[in-house]
């Protein structure tokens, strides 16, 4: 039985801050797909929690380049990490040492995602390039290009058929993984800094500097809603596991969690002191955790 209660609409409010430990500079905040462990990626590497948070960290993988992101394998053996050295990392989480290291961007990678069977990792940063490494042919990667700036966020959707990608040239673009071929291309209001797909795969948010965070189905690109999240911009975005709710991360400074189905703001949670650049929900719906340019990482509950 869980410590916490699962959050809902119904407690959203009741919501309070948990914990806070000092990171370093943090790029994102994930749990492995079980819940097992909490990771952290900062400048010089990922810190992991084994089993609960707080404290010392029970493993530092640490990296010679600043890690700008990371993600977990679905069956959290194995995560992957987007190096500002312009590669890709393989690693097992049980040891210190790269597993692969995959090459063929040309700037710093930003963006690092597992697809849902673990076959498959895509990637994009400052080289414009959407990059797919199938891990069925080794360690090669095929590129696609197409978008005019840097790319900041991707994503998996439609159980692995499809990719997308977010950039500061204001579109969003999805890949057909099949192919590696363009499916389509959804203009945004402003810059993107990051997107999330719902826990069935069907539905994407998108977060802009503009604050708007946007829905689309992912099969058809259609606009199905948007919600004005973060006056200043809005840096960060996540579903709950059971897609009824959507929590928030912005240059405000504050976490907001909102009711998906009717757009409705539940609660502001303030504590960091600089903007929220990552957030996730644990697989449970149990806890939210944020990372700030404040270099802390906090936990969420209801009591």
């Amino acid at each position: 039985m869980s410590l916490y209660s699962t959050i809902s609409a119904d407690n959203a409010s009741q919501l309070s801050q948990l914990i806070a430990v000092q990171c370093g500079f943090i790029t994102q905040v994930a749990w492995s797909g079980r819940g097992t462990a909490l990771g952290v990626s900062h400048g010089s590497g990922v810190w992991l929690w084994n089993g609960g948070f707080g404290g010392e960290p029970d493993r530092q993988i640490t990296s010679e380049t600043p890690i700008k992101g990371f993600a977990f394998s679905p069956d959290g053996t194995a995560m992957v990490t987007a190096g500002a050295d312009m590669t890709v990392r393989l690693w097992m989480t049980h040891l210190d040492r790269p597993l692969f290291i995959l090459r063929g961007h040309g700037d710093s990678v930003n963006s690092v995602a597992f697809s849902p069977n673990g076959r498959m990792i895509v990637s994009g940063g400052g080289d414009r390039e959407v990059r797919l490494f199938d891990m069925r042919e080794s360690v090669k990667s095929t590129p696609m290009p197409g978008h005019t700036d840097e790319i900041t966020s991707v994503v998996f959707g439609l159980n692995g058929k499809v990719a997308a990608s977010g950039a500061r040239d204001m579109t969003i673009r999805v890949w057909e993984t099949d192919h590696c071929t363009l499916r389509y291309v959804l203009d945004q209001p402003d810059w993107v800094r990051d997107l999330a797909v719902s826990p069935d795969g069907k539905l994407l948010a998108s977060a802009c500097k503009d604050g708007i965070v946007s829905f689309y189905e992912l099969e058809t690109g259609k606009n199905v809603g948007l919600i004005n999240a973060h006056i200043d911009g809005t840096d960060a975005v996540a579903f709950s596991p059971d897609a009824s709710l959507l929590a928030t991360g912005g240059r405000d400074g504050l976490v907001k969690v909102w009711e998906l189905a009717t757009g409705k703001l539940l609660v502001e949670l303030a504590g960091h002191d600089k903007p929220v650049l990552t957030v996730t929900f644990n697989p449970s719906g149990t806890l939210i955790a944020s990372g700030s340019g404040d270099n802390t990482v906090r936990a969420w509950s209801v009591p």
